[in-house]
């Protein structure tokens, strides 16, 4: 299984970034990390997935405010912390899976 990337505007709130990258999940992939970069021409969010097997969704992700607890029944440890840009401003993000 290999890893691709998607581009995860960041003209969207973080509530629509969650939606986007559980709608990516649902096609049998994990989400990894993510970086801001150039694209097109604009500052904009890569993330990069992991392929799963098919039929193959993992456990629920969840990305807040670094600093934030963590939600409701996740693992009391972020899979990945870092900077996305979201609703337009680089914001410092944790992100956690449910249990």
């Amino acid at each position: 299984m290999g890893e691709y990337l998607v581009e995860v505007e960041g003209k969207y709130n973080l509530e629509e970034i969650n939606l986007q990258i559980r709608g990516e999940e649902a096609g049998a992939s994990e989400f990894i990390s993510s970086s801001v970069c150039s694209y097109e021409g604009r500052t904009t969010n890569i993330a990069k997935f992991r392929e799963l097997a098919p039929g193959t969704v993992p456990k629920e992700i969840t990305l807040v405010p670094q600093g934030h607890s963590p939600p409701e029944g996740a693992k009391p440890k972020p899979i990945w912390t870092g900077e996305m840009i979201i609703s337009g401003t680089k914001q410092a993000v944790s992100a956690y899976r449910r249990v």
